[in-house]
């Protein structure tokens, strides 16, 4: 071994020598393909990273099980049937995680890197609302990352470069002041006028649009506040509300992924209808609306004589409303943050410090945003009938308007876990409670020495407890 390291050694130097002597009479530029740049500009990478979060936070392997355990949907067949029966093993989240990982997370720090670089090529100048923009995209993937699975690497996640392959888990609390820190820096770094010659490019959501952005950076940092109200109370309240004033104003500034028409470039769940099929609508969520006579239903589910039908849990059952256009249509856009959720959000935090009026204005003004944001129509006639009749709000009304709302989404999940409502039982056949987090991947607990041990999907998160 000593030998063939030094006849490598000297292989080395000789080339080096030889490759410093060329250099002297070879132009290095005749290698250079201009079609194949060796930097991904930073237009390009954007895009890819929104594209990324759509299917990956927005579809099957967030979305999917957690939407199945809030008993929105209904697993009938396959791999959904064994997730609403609570069968969910380390190696259903491999993908999901290395999505994440290697995908969303990577990029969106190599985007932001280039964003703070100064270098010779004109896509390497430092640019604020691109570093920005990759700060909201980072922190609403923690955020998401770290409520399915409590503490996660990330301060030395990407260290594989530099031989460090068992990543640190760094703990939920952590991770937490890191979001807050995260969309904090995003909003001081708006606040400075772009560069005219360097405009954000690529943007899917608002086309660089930095007050979009910042609305979207304060409603984000209601939510991680909310989020908390289990370990801080009230101080969670106030925190929170203290960002509302400049946060979403309307849906027009909902932080949405938007999806094509074609069948490649569709909604995730419209593809997992298309394709695999294997989940209809629970009985528990179509229930509550039919009963409310909620137009709602119309949209989120399919109709099966003019009703929409669901299924008790967990069960094979047929003849059952499949997911609708609202949340499944082929170009449907998937949510990560919404002036409904801001509006409930809000709410709920002057309901915990007793400001009667203002939450049930609030309350009246998140149902129908989300009632304009699913049908498409403002449907006063049932809002006056149901919503804006009302004198007093209670919590439950909140909380189980707000899951209304929040189908399609894995914020539902974090409601739950923080207040217990909607009051949700396990289907008889289920192996287990409501699992209360994902179990970490397998390939990371294989690979990885440092992933948490002795935890199941029964344990609860640091905010959870």
């Amino acid at each position: 071994m000593k030998i063939y390291k030094i006849k490598s050694l000297a292989l080395i130097l000789m080339s080096v020598l030889i490759l410093g002597s060329c250099e002297k009479w070879i132009n290095t530029d005749l290698n250079v393909d201009p079609d194949s740049p060796t930097i991904v500009p930073k237009a390009l990478i954007l895009p890819a990273i929104q594209a990324r979060m759509g299917y990956s936070l927005g579809g099957n392997d967030a979305v999917l099980t957690t939407n199945n355990w809030m008993q929105y949907f209904n697993g009938f067949a396959r791999q959904q049937y064994t997730i609403s029966k609570h069968q969910f093993l380390p190696s259903d989240c491999n993908n999901l995680w290395n999505a994440i990982y290697a995908g969303i997370l990577k990029d969106a720090l190599v985007l932001k890197q280039m964003a703070k670089s100064e270098g010779q090529f004109s896509d390497l100048k430092p640019n604020g609302h691109y570093e920005a923009i990759a700060n909201i995209h980072i922190a609403v993937t923690l955020g998401i990352t770290t409520d399915l699975w409590g503490d996660i690497p990330y301060s030395n996640a990407f260290g594989g470069e530099n031989g460090e392959y068992n990543a640190t888990f760094d703990t939920q609390q952590s991770i937490y002041t890191t979001i807050q820190t995260l969309l904090s820096d995003a909003i001081t770094l708006l606040a400075v006028a772009a560069d005219p010659t360097d405009v954000v490019k690529g943007d899917m959501v608002f086309n660089g649009n930095a007050a979009k952005w910042t609305k979207v950076a304060y409603a984000l940092k209601a939510r991680y506040a909310m989020n908390l109200s289990k370990v801080n109370g009230n101080a969670a309240a106030t925190e929170a509300l203290g960002y509302i004033s400049n946060a979403l104003a309307s849906n027009d500034d909902n932080f949405i992924i938007p999806f094509g028409v074609g069948d490649r470039a569709a909604n995730p769940l419209y593809q997992f209808n298309l394709e695999r099929a294997d989940a209809n609508m629970s009985e528990t969520y179509v229930n509550m609306l039919n009963t409310a006579s909620d137009p709602r239903i119309n949209f989120t589910a399919t109709l099966i004589g003019g009703v929409a039908v669901g299924a008790p849990q967990a069960t094979e059952t047929s003849g059952v409303s499949l997911m609708g256009t609202a949340i499944a249509g082929k170009s449907t856009s998937v949510i990560l943050m919404s002036y409904a959720e801001l509006k409930f959000i809000e709410a709920e935090a002057n309901l915990m410090l007793g400001n009667a009026a203002p939450a049930l204005a609030a309350f009246k003004a998140a149902t129908a945003a989300s009632v304009l944001q699913q049908t498409g129509a403002a449907n006063t006639t049932w809002l006056d009938a149901n919503i804006n009749n009302k004198a007093s709000v209670s919590l439950t009304d909140v909380m189980t308007q707000k899951y209304i709302s929040s189908i399609a989404t894995v914020q539902a999940y974090n409601d739950w876990r923080r207040t217990g409502i909607p009051a949700l039982s396990a289907p008889a056949s289920a192996i287990g409670q409501i699992p209360r987090r994902y179990p970490y991947p397998q390939e990371e607990v294989t690979y990885n020495e440092n992933t948490p041990k002795d935890l199941t999907i029964n344990s609860k998160n640091w905010w959870d407890k």
